[in-house]
């Protein structure tokens, strides 16, 4: 009566049958480690998709409508559980019920669901119509099991429908661990954890290959075996062979070469090493052939590193992925290997080599509806963690209960960072052999000495003199504020000064404040006056914090604002970086830290410190001032105090030790315990988007400078009369060119919203031109400069 191949699993007209199957075969090749088990569970996940309402919902006729009429709006996945029999599933493939059954329910996630698990009013009327029509039913699941090669295990499963028939809840069958919500959780905490660990596992790989399986189906693209070997192959070469040979290559010699020297184990790993060290090799060696997930803070520092990663490892396929939210931008620009397919893969995480930045895996810690796909790749991959120390106290907490959270469950990682703060590292380290902890600081530059000191009471401002001189000898002078606003001053100034001074070179300023296309412009041509090599070139570069963990730059001298010891030593990193061997710098100082004072002698405050902890910032000028046997007091007295030796790079690492010691206090410290203290309480984010915003604590919005607005609706116009209307093109043509994000603060009177602008100017305007502009204003009180960015007036 019921062909099998009538019955549709997408809208698009892909049919159950090989939908279940496409999911299955990915599901096979994963790792080798699963193959039956999570096989079997895939060709499952989706049977509930015969019920007759969702066959209406995309239009199928395989049922008449007055038998689809009698039989209430029931999610699929929840049908799917009463379609299996779970004695013969146990005894003919050994498959374990709970994990099984919590994969498969919990495969989609909707909030109408948490009622649906605890009572049982509608639950109750779906479970009298099947049994009702019982026959019918079972007649179309014998024949999927024929067609799907699981013979005897599709069936009804009519214990569990005459339990709910009598009154029980699904809870109360005791059948599956909800995964998400806080009051749906404790039954999880109450079991042994292996079990746990095994429902995350197999819940998260389901969902990875269902959501891979729909993503090549919805592109109209035939599941081929190039496409299931991008999803499923996880290993790829030894990498340390690849990196042994390039690092031969540039002339570094094997008793150079302290990644191999070091490298004890594949194990969880904590790595502290100078910017400009190598670290990034050493990370590529520790993965060995594993899956490897490779974040950073900044998509900057990530386009860079893939730029790099995937000149190791494309070489004769596509491998490796680019991750964040602005990746399909960046792949019509200068990463040519970057294609559609390979950025909606990496979506997917289904490339044996992600670079990506910590916003698309650390919100997972916050366990989302859909955490667990994240986790299973996790346990099945190896995470390098980079940089860790240039996230806020709340997202360093989230980062490192990931970290436990990954461990717990299997999965290995590797922190590595040039400064390593020590609430940190004491949270992680008990997850590391000691063995694992290396700090290569003390023995590898031990004699190297490139950065020698000064500590300035003044504002930053008062050096451009300094900055023009020094560029106009042919040196190259990087300067950083600790705000957009003083770094535009500072700019602004340098160029009054240095008219008609060609000696000078050229002056370059980058801030947040810039649109992403002229970011990725300014970058370019800084790298290129700024090379990280000792050629001879002079200029100056004037920019903010973002310069700590993207650009790979080296400059002669800096100019800076005083930060936190941590952010300083990255600072520090971009003066003399092509330096890494046996080095002495003998001249005047070449770091010069500005230290802007405010209020009286018995209350030394600073005021350029701004975005930072100020308790942390004293602590930080305290310990400066410390290595020449310096106070605060002779600051204000000297003015200036000048290092009399360079330091040593050995020493870095405990200059960051010192600072975030001993501050139990301090609202940094409290700020990180409680964040951390939260979320290992069982706290869970409703939803996915909440988590990112959470992590990078977003209180921000994106807007378009009055001066460019006819700009960009000329260009949304010209995008629908050429019919290229589509996100992806909404991003690279208007957004990236015209719009800015920053911070809220008080401009909400300042600002409106741009749907009210392009209901002005369109004629009947489509709803997805108003979904593509939610949440873009217009800047009405601040204007665009292509040299200084984003004005305010």
């Amino acid at each position: 009566m019921y062909k099998t191949s009538e019955f549709l699993a997408k809208s698009n007209g892909v049919n159950l049958v090989n939908h279940l199957k496409h999911v299955s075969e990915i599901c096979k090749y994963i790792e080798g480690k699963h193959p039956k088990e999570l096989e079997i569970i895939a060709l499952l996940h989706d049977i509930g998709k015969i019920y007759p309402t969702f066959q209406k919902r995309l239009k199928s006729d395989v049922y008449p409508d007055d038998f689809t009429n009698l039989f209430p709006d029931i999610p699929h996945n929840i049908v799917s559980v009463f379609c299996f029999d779970k004695k013969e599933l146990t005894q003919k493939y050994e498959v374990q019920l709970k994990p099984a059954i919590t994969a498969i329910f919990f495969h989609h996630w909707r909030e109408e669901m948490t009622s649906l698990l605890t009572t049982n009013e509608k639950i109750k009327v779906f479970a009298e119509k099947i049994v009702e029509n019982k026959d019918v039913f079972n007649e179309i699941l014998n024949d999927f099991g024929e067609e799907l090669g699981i013979r005897g295990i599709l069936k009804l499963d009519m214990i569990l429908l005459e339990n709910i028939r009598l009154g029980a809840s699904i809870i109360d069958l005791d059948i599956l661990m909800p995964p998400y919500k806080m009051k749906l959780s404790v039954p999880r905490h109450l079991s042994g954890y292996k079990e746990i660990s095994n429902i995350i596992n197999q819940s998260g790989l389901l969902k990875y290959s269902d959501h891979f399986a729909s993503y090549i189906e919805d592109s109209g693209n035939n599941l081929s075996k190039e496409m299931i070997i991008a999803a499923s192959s996880w290993h790829t070469d030894d990498r340390e062979q690849i990196v042994l040979k390039e690092m031969k290559a540039k002339g570094i010699k094997d008793s150079e070469i302290w990644q191999k020297q070091k490298l004890n184990s594949i194990d969880n790993t904590i790595l502290v090493a100078n910017t400009g060290a190598g670290k990034t090799y050493f990370a590529y060696m520790w993965a060995k052939n594993r899956r490897l997930v490779f974040t950073l803070p900044l998509r900057s520092a990530v386009n860079a590193l893939y730029a790099r990663t995937a000149a190791l490892f494309s070489r004769d396929k596509e491998s490796v992925g680019l991750l964040h939210s602005d990746a399909d931008i960046e792949s019509r620009h200068h990463n040519e290997n970057l294609s559609g397919f390979n950025i909606d893969v990496a979506r997917h995480l289904a490339y044996p080599n992600i670079v990506t930045t910590g916003d698309q895996i650390f919100p997972a810690a916050l366990q989302y509806p859909g955490y667990d796909k994240i986790y299973s790749i996790l346990k099945n991959s190896a995470l390098v963690v980079d940089e860790v120390q240039a996230y806020n106290p709340q997202a360093a907490a989230i980062v490192v209960k990931l970290l436990k959270d990954v461990s717990a469950i299997g999965g290995k990682f590797l922190l590595m960072t040039a400064t390593l703060p020590p609430h940190i590292r004491t949270e992680i380290e008990s997850l590391v052999e000691e063995k694992n902890i290396i700090d290569i600081y003390p023995e590898v530059f031990i004699r190297i000495r490139k950065h020698k000191l000064s500590i300035k009471l003044s504002c930053l401002e008062d050096s451009v003199s300094e900055f023009v001189k020094i560029a106009s000898k042919g040196k190259r002078v990087l300067v950083i504020a600790n705000t957009v606003k003083r770094a535009t001053k500072i700019y602004k100034k340098i160029i009054d000064i240095s008219r008609n001074k060609p000696e000078v070179g050229k002056i370059h300023l980058l801030h947040s404040r810039f649109t992403a296309h002229d970011r990725r412009a300014k970058e370019k041509a800084i790298e290129e006056i700024f090379p990280n090599n000792s050629e001879p070139k002079s200029g100056i570069f004037i920019t903010t914090q973002i310069v700590e963990a993207s650009l790979d730059i080296s400059a002669d001298y800096l100019y800076t604002d005083i930060a936190p010891m941590d952010s300083l030593i990255q600072r520090f990193g971009r003066i003399l970086r092509y330096i890494r061997s046996e080095y002495s710098y003998e001249g005047d100082p070449n770091i010069i830290i500005h230290v802007e004072r405010k209020g009286k002698k018995a209350d030394f405050k600073i005021s350029n410190a701004e975005v930072y902890p100020e308790e942390i910032v004293l602590k930080t000028l305290d310990t400066l001032l410390e290595i020449q046997g310096k106070s605060k007091e002779d600051l204000i007295s000297e003015k200036q105090i000048d290092f009399t030796k360079a330091l040593d790079e050995s020493i870095k690492g405990k200059l960051v030790e010192k600072v975030y010691s001993n501050i139990e206090n301090t609202s940094y410290i409290k700020n990180f315990k409680e964040a951390l203290s939260i979320l290992e309480s069982g706290w869970m984010s409703d939803r996915k988007r909440d988590a990112q915003r959470i992590f990078r604590d977003i209180n921000s919005v994106t807007v378009i400078p009055s001066n460019k607005l006819c700009e960009a609706i000329n260009a949304i116009k010209s995008l629908i009369e050429s019919n290229e209307l589509t996100w992806i093109n909404f991003k690279e043509k208007v957004l990236s060119i015209y719009a800015i994000t920053i911070p809220q603060g008080k401009r909400r009177k300042s600002i409106s919203k741009l749907e009210r602008y392009i209901t002005k100017n369109f004629d009947n305007p489509s709803n997805r031109l108003y979904r593509y502009c939610e949440g873009i204003y217009v800047y009405e009180e601040a204007f665009y400069d292509d040299l200084l960015g984003l004005v305010e007036k």
